[in-house]
């Protein structure tokens, strides 16, 4: 992962582990919940565009909430 000074946080866990720094995700309604491989808060469009680009890079999905 590349370091800048930046101000996004970056949560990840290993997919499988039941351990880690995200919590589950649930709906509204509650029977959806899932566990986000990685959390991030950007502070900008900017680093909101970096972190898609990396997600999409990864083969990963992206859920805004």
């Amino acid at each position: 992962m590349r370091t800048s000074t930046s101000t996004t946080r970056t949560t990840t866990r290993t997919a499988g582990t039941g351990r880690g720094g995200t919590a589950p995700w649930r709906n509204w309604a509650g029977n959806v919940t899932v566990r986000p491989r990685r959390t991030v808060a950007p502070a900008s469009a900017e680093e909101v565009a970096d972190a898609v680009r990396r997600a999409a890079g990864e083969g990963l999905r992206v859920k805004a909430a």
